[in-house]
């Protein structure tokens, strides 16, 4: 048998709600235009009301070799890959460049349909977006 769980708090008015998720002035003068001077805004931290079990990319087709135990052994394919993380409630969003990123990463490293393989990618995604929810659940994963 499981239990609902509910919660239930007070948002705050909606000039206050625009203000934390992103609705401001514009900035007066010159805006940064190299990526080290940039304010990494999705990895700000304060209260922002709830988290998320999910956010991500879904659909993403991308180049990966399958291994087969007959001739030829390996053969490349184009895998439908869905990349999700979880999103705890003092950041404010993720980078969904950083998942396409990993998978780049991956690529370049040998990816493949193997569970090995895949299971390292999910590591690395978890490394990189701060989830140790995740990061613990691919370690017992591995066993």
């Amino acid at each position: 048998m499981s239990k609902s769980v509910t919660h239930s708090f007070v948002l705050p008015d909606k000039a206050e709600r625009l203000g934390l998720f992103g609705s401001v002035d514009p900035i007066q003068g010159d805006k940064p235009v190299l990526k080290e001077e940039m304010q990494d805004l999705q990895n700000s931290k304060n209260d922002f009301l709830f988290e998320l079990q999910q956010v991500g990319i879904e659909n993403l087709k991308y180049p990966i070799d399958v291994i087969s135990v007959k001739s030829p052994v390996k053969v490349s394919s184009i895998g439908n890959f869905r990349l999700t993380t979880s999103l705890e409630r003092e950041f404010k969003g993720i980078n969904m460049s950083r998942l396409a990123e990993q998978l780049q990463y991956s690529r370049n490293e040998g990816l493949s349909d193997q569970i090995t393989d895949l299971l390292r990618l999910t590591q690395r995604i978890a490394e990189q977006m701060y989830q140790q929810k995740s990061q613990r659940y691919v370690l017992v994963l591995k066993k």
